[in-house]
């Protein structure tokens, strides 16, 4: 039973690792710009059904594999299709990926296990802490991204001497930050950390009034805290504690 559990979490690692860390943006737009045409979304699949194999490493399950490259593929194909920047589509594609990986653990791995999660849960600690800081890196900063883009687009002049990423890189080492704090219980740290983000990010940003810029920054952090304590406490309940 809880080597069929690390089957279906290594099998989401291999997704987080192939969707958002070796996934390069460029691969993005050759997908929305060439659809079924494009190499690079055949090359993305390959990449997905590759990290599963060797995460299961168990090549008598050489169908998985293929199930998602073809399944990925598919979805990707047709979201290619969605010209709109939303966070609907963002959500609606990560949902279906996960179905998948869900549907073939449950169904073509363990297809005769009863599984009691309960009896089960407090063995898998390290796995549910990797796939954590996984989802806090590039998923997160990915969806705050797509979730404030209606927002950036009034403050983009006013971000022109930022330094590239340097949002996303504060973002993800804040979430970690977070993510640690929880783990070891020192839970009131995030105080601190909100208070010393406040006073370096938010201070010349009001003495400047601009408003936009810090509006759209305090949305920003605000999901980006919001998020990182959710899976910091979900974490803690499945087992870290």
């Amino acid at each position: 039973m809880i080597a069929s559990l690390h089957l279906l979490i290594k099998l989401v690692i291999a997704h987080l690792l192939g969707d958002f860390f070796l996934q390069p943006r460029s691969w993005v737009n050759d997908r929305n710009l060439k659809h079924h045409r494009s190499v690079l979304l055949y090359l993305h699949a390959g990449i997905h059904a590759l990290l599963a194999y060797v995460l299961m490493w168990d090549w008598k399950r050489w169908y998985i594999p293929v199930i998602i490259f073809v399944t990925h593929w598919l979805i990707d194909w047709v979201k290619s299709y969605q010209k709109e920047y939303l966070t609907r589509w963002f959500i609606i594609d990560q949902v279906l990926h996960l179905l998948v990986i869900c549907a073939v653990w449950r169904w073509l791995l363990i297809p005769k296990v009863e599984i009691d999660l309960f009896a089960i849960l407090s063995n898998t600690q390290g796995l549910y802490t990797i796939t954590a800081y996984l989802i806090l890196a590039r998923p997160t900063s990915i969806f705050i991204g797509i979730a404030t883009h209606k927002w950036r687009k009034s403050i983009e002049n006013d971000k022109k001497e930022t330094l590239k990423d340097a949002g996303a890189w504060i973002g993800i080492i804040e979430r970690y930050l977070i993510l640690t704090f929880i783990i070891v219980g020192q839970d009131g740290a995030i105080g601190f950390l909100m208070a010393a983000k406040s006073i370096f990010r938010f201070g010349d940003l009001s003495q400047l009034r601009q408003k936009n810029q810090t509006e759209y920054l305090v949305i920003g952090t605000f999901l980006s805290f919001g998020i990182a304590i959710v899976v910091g406490y979900v974490l803690r309940q499945l087992g870290m504690k």
